[in-house]
C-alpha cells in the first residue's frame, strides 16, 4: 500500500508546473498517510485468524485502534522520522499526516515541530537517508530514556511497520441458516439503517458492517439504549440479517468525552489527531481516540476524569512493552 502512495505522489509530481519557487508539502510519514488512506470513506478493523480477514466496517468516519500508554517503564520508544537542521538540535518527528502534494525538485530537510529532541542518533545509518543543503533526515526506531525534554537514545533500529490491532467480532449469533454469503468482499446495502439512524438520532449511536468472514458482510447497530425498537423498526428491511448491540456509554458520556479535546488542550498537549466524534473498537463499542507526540499530566488527566475505555490516546513516544 505505501508503494502505491509513492507512485501516485509521483505521478502528481509529473503533471505540476516545473517552477523555481515549489516547496515541497510532502513528508513520507509513512504511518501517517497509511492510516489516512486506510480510513478514508469506510474505514477498517480487521482481525486475521487463521489467514481469514474479518471485523468490523463503519460507514462513515475512520477507525483507529489505540493503545494508551501506561506502565512504569523508564524507556520509551517511537518510530519515525529524523532530522538535523544546522543550528538546531536532531529531532525525532511524530508521523503526523499531512496532505499529500508531490513536487519534482525535494527541498531540503526541514524542521518539524510536533515531535521531540534527541542524543545519540546515528545520522548515518538511517533508513532512506537523504540530505541537500547541510541537512539530514531519515527514518529509525528509536529506545531511550528521557533527560528533561530530550530523548536519550540507547538502541537505534531500523524503522518496522505498526503491529496490526487483535480485534474480535461483534458480539451476535449467527440466525438460522447463518450469515448471508456473498460470495466475495461485497457490502450489503445500509442505506435504510443510515435513514432510520438520521431520523432517530437518540437512538442509534452508530452504524457499521460486521463481517464474520472474508464473504460474509452484517449491518451492524449500536444504539444508544434497548436495541428492541430499533429492530422491530428495521426487521422489515434486514429481516435476521442485522447485527444488533447497546452501547456500554450513554450518549452524554461520549458527547461529554468528545468535549474535552478543545483548542486550547490540542495546541498546548501535543496531539495531533482526534476526532470529532468517536470510532468503534472491535467489539463494536464506542471510544474516543486521539493522537499525541506522548503522555503528559494534562492528558492522563483527561483519561482518567471519564469511565475506563472511554477515551483512549495513541501515544507516539511510549513506554517499552514486552
Amino acid at each position: 500500500m505505501t508503494e502505491d502512495i509513492n507512485d501516485a505522489l509521483h505521478r502528481a509530481a509529473e503533471l505540476l508546473p516545473d517552477t523555481p519557487d515549489r516547496l515541497q508539502a510532502v513528508r513520507r510519514k509513512r504511518a501517517g498517510l497509511v492510516r489516512r488512506r486506510a480510513t478514508a470513506a469506510l474505514g477498517v478493523v480487521a482481525l486475521v485468524v487463521g489467514g481469514a480477514a474479518y471485523g468490523l466496517m463503519r460507514t462513515s468516519g475512520s477507525t483507529h485502534t489505540s493503545v494508551t500508554a501506561n506502565g512504569d517503564s523508564n524507556e520509551l520508544t517511537a518510530m519515525g522520522r529524523v532530522v538535523q537542521v544546522p543550528g538546531r538540535p536532531t529531532r525525532a518527528c511524530a508521523n503526523v499526516a499531512s496532505d499529500a502534494v508531490g513536487y519534482s525538485v525535494r527541498p531540503a530537510p526541514a524542521w518539524c515541530d510536533l515531535g521531540i529532541d534527541v542524543q545519540g542518533v546515528d545520522l548515518a545509518v538511517l533508513d532512506d537517508r537523504f540530505e541537500k543543503d547541510g541537512a539530514v533526515e531519515g527514518y529509525a526506531t528509536l529506545t531511550g530514556h528521557l533527560e528533561g525534554d530530550v530523548l536519550v537514545v540507547t538502541k537505534q533500529e531500523p524503522r518496522r511497520d505498526e503491529p496490526q490491532p487483535s480485534v474480535s467480532i461483534a458480539p451476535c449469533t449467527p440466525p438460522p441458516g447463518g450469515w448471508r454469503d456473498y460470495g466475495h468482499e461485497t457490502n450489503p446495502d445500509v442505506q435504510a439503517a443510515q435513514a432510520y439512524a438520521g431520523a432517530h438520532p437518540d437512538l442509534v449511536a452508530e452504524i457499521a458492517i460486521s463481517r464474520p468472514s472474508r464473504t460474509q458482510a452484517v449491518p451492524y447497530l449500536l444504539t444508544w439504549g434497548d436495541p428492541e425498537p430499533v429492530h422491530a423498526a428495521l426487521r422489515s428491511t434486514y429481516g435476521d440479517q442485522m447485527c444488533l448491540q447497546r452501547s456500554q456509554w450513554t450518549r452524554e458520556q461520549v458527547a461529554g468525552a468528545v468535549a474535552e479535546f478543545t483548542h486550547d488542550v490540542v495546541s498546548s498537549q501535543g496531539v495531533y489527531s482526534y476526532g470529532s466524534g468517536h470510532s468503534l473498537t472491535g467489539e463494536g463499542q464506542l471510544k474516543v481516540d486521539a493522537e499525541a507526540v506522548r503522555s503528559t499530566p494534562e492528558l492522563e488527566a483527561i483519561v482518567a476524569r471519564h469511565p475506563k475505555g472511554l477515551i483512549a490516546i495513541d501515544y507516539w513516544l511510549h513506554p517499552v512493552t514486552p
